[in-house]
């Protein structure tokens, strides 16, 4: 069978799929999250072989040494790995460096669940030579990356709304975090905490299928078995809430420096001179450095943790300590520097380490009153989790299920509930949103979101066509901004590159200080370090940043390339900007009225498009002769919403609103080449 037989046929397997959805709507949906179980499940346990196979390289080159050379091929290896790392980042993610989670956070609360899957995909290999050389990251970012690539990757394949794909992205980061973590209800529950926002019966359901689906795949394939295997715990004395109290305390200061630390590296690390595809490299050789005294610091460190868990022999409180101090520090060189992993895993870490140098203290000083160190572990893990992610249930049923000890649950609430209140009240902002917030995002409440949020600077920027040379006259600059009508230019070499910005200001201050433009070139007045923006940030930080440095332009450069200029934001394109906004909302509001006259009248509202070979092209609406059961409502032509009416004659390209009876679906099909079924919002049962 040929390429074009076998697409053909496909596409007709397809439409017979999209058509049974749109029938039975709530069965499609439970085998759809099924389906994005299975592959976000497989997507982790793939991740989490990739790590081993990395490992397993590292200890057999180790080999290939002589003895006494094997230490520094391990100080060495993370340098390595940043090496291969920073390529993959720069060439390949475009350099995307932050954290997957709070990107696909911003995606689900502004963009539509607008994921690319090929980015989420190279993050995983990204990661799993991170943490294979002995980068100190977590397995949690990746995870849920190959979750959220396989429910995008689905919501495509069937051509499911904007709504129902945002449901798939959380099923996959339920089933990534599933199968990361061996713990079905931690995951539904990060997925509905941390990456949906909020809890609605729809989403509950579907979320719950998929990391029940990936839980079931990942027991069959690697076992039942819990995360960490515990000692036995028991409660002394109801006196020990006191320590708990003052654990809940020691791990709200340990989550606060966490965040502060991750922070402060990147700021810092992103100042460096060295190219972006080295600085992996050379914070790998830092975490190396450290790790050839502190051993423990090298990736997860799941080991570590289940050595203190279990307590076999006893860990001398300084040394816990300089841990905890040298695996924050590692975990902000690792991230900061362009390192790929989580943040979610490394406060586990934390928790754990800290709860055993507190359990050990107390055990030196009331022998006979408190439990043993591995339970102060076991707790510190939940309290350090929750202050850093801010995510309390998450990290309470996380601990549960993966010590599977229920003895631990009302000390583990106390110290949590204490840990994320002190935290919340002196940083406001989780590891996630603080990253958020430097993006210029701001999501709250994710059904109050600021529409303006949701246009990026992409959709309004100007092209850089009106630019200077830096070796331009000065004396030239008056009449070339005049000409163009603009206050102020980019400057670019003849290679493209930005070379820093100029304005009437900048004359009027070189005039003041030497008197006249004579013999000063364009680059002798401009501003060298011009203030810019990405173009997938939002466009109310473009606004912002006017406004704060009072200037009327911001650059638009490559994140990747911060010297090669793709636009220019001025003060008209806000105005832009907030014209696409309202025109998205009342389009949302429009979509809604739609779907509640489709609910009413029990029809199915449809997004169809017309192609360039569909038989309706050209032709006026009135010479369709739809049957009864079809209506057409509205058409989007470009950036134009306009009613339907006889006399309209539709173009390719043009996106009709329609509303149709089951049984008028397949005679839409054969006019128009693709549609799309829009999302049902109202909400009678767990899967709808």
């Amino acid at each position: 069978m040929g390429t074009m037989a076998k697409a053909a046929l496909w596409s007709k397997h397809r439409r017979r799929i999209v058509s049974f959805g749109r029938l039975y709507p709530r069965i499609m949906m439970i085998v759809v999250a099924m389906i994005v179980g299975i592959l976000g499940g497989s997507g982790a346990i793939l991740f989490h072989k990739l790590v081993g196979l990395f490992q397993y390289l590292l200890i057999r080159t180790a080999h290939g040494f002589p003895v006494f050379l094997q230490p520094w091929w391990f100080v060495l290896a993370p340098a390595v790995g940043g090496l291969i790392v920073g390529l993959i980042v720069k060439f390949a993610m475009g350099g995307d460096k932050g954290s997957g989670v709070a990107g696909v956070m911003e995606a689900v609360g502004l963009g539509g669940g607008n994921v690319r899957v090929t980015r989420s995909l190279t993050r995983v290999l990204a990661a799993s030579v991170t943490l294979g050389s002995g980068g100190s990251a977590g397995p949690e970012d990746p995870s849920v990356q190959a979750g959220v690539a396989a429910g995008v990757g689905i919501g495509k394949l069937f051509r499911l709304s904007g709504k129902r794909t945002v449901t798939l992205i959380a099923c996959g980061a339920a089933a990534g975090i599933t199968s990361a973590f061996n713990a079905p209800i931690a995951g539904a529950f990060f997925a509905l905490e941390i990456i949906l926002g909020e809890f609605t019966t729809a989403s509950f359901g579907m979320v719950v299928i998929s990391s029940v689906t990936s839980a079931v795949l990942t027991q069959a394939i690697v076992g039942s078995h819990p995360t960490f295997q515990v000692s036995p715990y028991s409660f002394k004395s109801y006196w020990e809430f006191l320590f708990y109290l003052g654990l809940g305390l020691a791990a709200a200061i340990v989550s606060i420096l966490y965040i502060k630390t991750l922070t402060l590296s990147e700021e810092y690390l992103e100042k460096w001179s060295f190219p972006l595809w080295l600085k992996p490299a050379i914070g790998g050789l830092a975490v190396g450095l450290i790790g050839f005294k502190l051993p423990q610091i090298y990736s997860v460190g799941y080991g570590t943790v289940e050595d203190i868990l279990l307590w076999k022999h006893r860990w001398p409180i300084m040394l816990l300590l300089a841990i905890v101090v040298f695996k924050m520090l590692a975990t902000g060189i690792t991230l900061g520097s362009g390192g790929v992993g989580g943040v979610f895993a490394p406060s586990l870490f934390l928790g754990a380490v800290l709860g055993g140098a507190y359990g050990e203290a107390l055990r030196l000083v009331f022998p006979t009153l408190v439990a043993p160190p591995p339970a102060y572990a076991m707790v510190g893990m939940a309290a350090v989790l929750a202050g850093s992610v801010h995510s309390p249930i998450t990290a309470t049923l996380l601990l549960f299920e993966m010590t599977r000890d229920y003895r631990i649950i009302l000390p583990l609430m106390f110290a949590t509930v204490i840990s994320l209140a002190i935290s919340e009240a002196v940083s406001p902002h989780s590891i996630y949103t603080l990253e958020l917030r430097k993006r210029g995002v701001w999501l709250g409440r994710r059904d109050k979101v600021d529409v303006m949020q949701g246009v990026t600077v992409e959709e309004i920027m100007s092209p850089a066509k009106d630019v200077v040379p830096p070796d331009m006259p000065a004396t030239e600059l008056e009449y070339y901004l005049n000409r163009t009508k603009h206050h102020g230019v980019p400057v670019v070499d003849g290679g493209g590159r930005l070379k820093g910005i100029v304005t009437l200001t900048d004359m009027m201050k070189a005039v003041r200080r030497q008197g006249s433009l004579e013999r000063l070139r364009v680059i002798d007045i401009a501003t060298k370090n011009p203030i810019v923006v990405y173009p997938d940030d939002p466009a109310w930080k473009a606004l912002k940043l006017m406004g704060v440095h009072d200037i009327g332009r911001v650059p638009v450069v490559d994140k990747g390339d911060p010297c090669r200029l793709l636009g220019v934001v001025r003060r008209q394109d806000i105005v832009k900007a907030y014209r696409k906004a309202i025109q998205k909302e009342q389009e949302n509001e429009e979509q809604m009225e739609v779907l509640q006259v489709a609910h009413l009248s029990r029809m199915v509202p449809l997004r169809l498009e017309v192609g360039e070979k569909s038989p309706v092209s050209g032709k006026q609406v009135k010479d369709l002769h739809l049957p009864e059961g079809c209506l057409l409502t509205a058409l989007i032509r470009g950036n134009e919403r306009m009613l339907i009416h006889g006399d309209v004659t539709l173009r390719p390209g043009d996106t009709i609103i329609a509303l149709s009876t089951p049984d008028c679906i397949d005679y839409l099909n054969g006019l128009f080449e693709e549609e799309e079924v829009m999302e049902e919002t109202r909400i009678s049962g767990p899967f709808e």
